[in-house]
């Protein structure tokens, strides 16, 4: 019996996507801090794993996609998206156009 199999065996198959999730989405977190940013929240579901980071200047880097503007306590805000190792990384900053 491999690793794998065992591992599979001991939390069931059905389980194995969640953890899987998990471990990307703790590894992308844990590169994102070293790079200098502020992780401020992790969403693990059903689909990719979603990390939430403090914007700054550092996110140029990451080359992000604007994909929402929305109105937050009275300000427009752009939600920019990049994806990192099958992880959504998002960010929002404020719309000074």
């Amino acid at each position: 019996m491999t690793t794998n199999n065992h591992a599979i065996q001991s939390i069931g198959k059905d389980n194995q996507p969640i953890i899987d999730a998990i471990t990307k989405a703790k590894k992308v977190a844990v590169q994102l801090c070293r790079d200098g940013f502020r992780v401020l929240d992790i969403n693990i579901g059903t689909r990719n794993p979603v990390i939430i980071i403090n914007p700054s200047r550092r996110c140029d880097a990451l080359d992000g996609t604007p994909v929402k503007r929305a109105r937050m306590q009275n300000r427009l805000v752009i939600t920019y998206v990049a994806n990192i190792e099958g992880v959504q990384v998002e960010w929002m900053v404020p719309d000074h156009g």
